[in-house]
């Protein structure tokens, strides 16, 4: 009987892995919020003769050495890996080369070059686009706000968030599959950040919503190209990078930095984004995999980051002797209750589309128990 039990559960155990990695959705729709319900694993299957259908995609920023026991790391997951994936899962009908970052146009102005088909799809930071498109302030993840990729996940999925930002995507010609990775995203520093009073004063690379925290906080936050933090950090023109662990390996902060407060701060949503004109094109079946698939593929490899960011974390330590800190529970506590107060209605009256996509992350929010 024990024997009987163990079997079933390892055949789910594997029904559900296989979900993950090759799985489509068909979502349920009652008003503006998609309910995800997975009915069944989908899989091309090629054709004798048919085509092969080759696209470009350009990275988000220059690919990760291997390291460890990975073939692919960190944010290459969601361009190399992706485009390996999406060649896997068609048998062989939609083959994705990688371009190099920049290599196409600047990333920053990916939403104009996509707009137009100038590639067929790339990955991006989408608070790049902050300026222009400040809806990307709620989008990417607001400080202290989903503490986990699953919270991130169901909300855009399950509570609406999707369907509420695509049409803001929609409007320069592009499909988004959000990235949500569990990070470990804190402050990489040359002091000692070992309570959030210690920010005050300091000179802090922000990206997104963190300025205004960071602001909140008494440091002086600056925005400053994820390439420059290693010599900013360097010359002391900053004193601190908030950045996932990635940028220890990445941009080798691990050489230039003393310490890394590693209490999660956000969950960041990066995002694949897809000329819908050139995904038209595409068979019927392999849009599906795109559109809906993709979202488990990214869900499976941000599960995969957050143990690769360890190792980094700990491979620093080792090697460099960066020493790492945390926030209490209740240090956290105080900033999250000074960002919802402070910040993300900053944040929201931004534009209408804001006050819309934060009424949904706080109810989201509250609907699974979180107090903000």
């Amino acid at each position: 009987m024990a024997k009987r039990a163990l079997t079933v559960i390892l055949a789910i155990a594997l029904t559900l892995v296989l979900m993950v990695v090759f799985g489509c959705t068909q979502p349920a729709t009652t008003g503006t919020t998609t309910t995800v319900t997975v009915t069944k694993t989908v899989q091309a299957t090629q054709p004798a003769g048919s085509e092969v259908i080759k696209w470009r995609m350009q990275a988000i920023m220059a690919e990760s050495p291997a390291m460890g026991h990975w073939n692919t790391m960190l944010n290459s997951l969601d361009d190399k890996g992706w485009a390996q994936w999406v060649k896997n899962v068609t048998n062989g009908r939609l083959e994705i080369s990688v371009v190099p970052a920049d290599s196409v146009y600047p990333g920053a102005e990916a939403l104009n070059n996509m707009k137009q088909g100038v590639i067929e799809c790339c990955q991006v930071m989408p608070a790049w686009f902050a300026g222009t498109m400040p809806e990307t302030y709620i989008a990417s993840g607001l400080p202290l706000a989903w503490l986990t990729a699953y919270e991130a996940f169901d909300c855009y999925y399950n509570y609406g968030l999707y369907d509420a930002m695509q049409p803001v995507y929609g409007a320069y010609n592009v499909i988004h599959i959000p990235v949500l990775t569990q990070e470990v995203s804190g402050i990489i520093a040359t002091f000692d950040p070992s309570s959030p009073e210690t920010v005050k004063g300091k000179n802090i690379r922000v990206w997104g919503a963190w300025g205004k925290a960071i602001e909140a906080l008494g440091g002086n936050p600056l925005s400053i190209a994820f390439a420059d933090c290693y010599m900013a950090l360097k010359l002391g023109t900053i004193d601190g990078v908030m950045t996932g662990a990635v940028g220890l390996e990445q941009a080798k902060l691990k050489e230039v930095a003393t310490h890394h407060m590693i209490s999660n701060l956000i969950i960041p949503a990066k995002a694949i984004l897809i000329n819908k004109d050139h995904l038209a094109k595409l068979p019927a079946d392999i849009q599906k995999i795109l559109v809906e698939g993709s979202r488990y593929y990214t869900a499976g490899t941000s599960g995969i980051a957050n143990i690769q960011h360890q190792y980094v974390i700990a491979q620093a330590v080792k090697d460099y002797g960066l020493k790492t800190r945390t926030w209490t529970p209740e240090q956290l506590a105080q900033v999250t209750k000074l960002c919802s107060e402070k910040v993300w209605p900053f944040y929201g009256d931004k534009s209408p589309k804001c006050k819309e996509l934060l009424d949904i992350v706080v109810k989201h929010l509250r609907a699974i128990g979180r107090n903000v």
